[in-house]
C-alpha cells in the first residue's frame, strides 16, 4: 500500500492500518456466519488431585462428545464430507 510505505518513510516506523467491515468502522470485523451446536452435558465431579487416569478418561469423554455432536450437524452446516481431526 503507497500510504503504508509513505507513513514509514516519514515516521521511520511501520504502522498496521486496520480495514474491517468499512473504512469509517475499521475496528469493527467482518461479518461472518456462526454456527453454535451443543451436546449433551458431560458429568465430571470435583476431585482435589486428579490422577493422569482420570484426566485421560474425561478428556477422551469430551473428545467422543466433541465428536458426536459434529457428526450430528455437519451436514446441515454444509460439512457432509467433512471428517473432524483433533490434535
Amino acid at each position: 500500500m503507497a500510504v503504508r510505505r509513505w507513513l514509514v518513510s516519514k515516521l521511520g516506523i511501520a504502522l498496521t492500518l486496520a480495514v474491517g467491515r468499512s473504512y469509517l468502522l475499521p475496528f469493527l470485523p467482518n461479518r461472518v456466519k456462526l454456527v453454535h451446536c451443543v451436546g449433551k452435558p458431560i458429568p465430571v465431579p470435583l476431585v482435589p488431585e486428579p490422577t493422569s487416569e482420570i484426566v485421560d478418561h474425561y478428556h477422551a469423554a469430551f473428545v467422543q462428545g466433541l465428536r458426536e455432536v459434529f457428526d450430528e450437524h455437519k451436514a446441515s452446516c454444509g460439512y457432509a464430507d467433512a471428517d473432524l481431526r483433533i490434535v
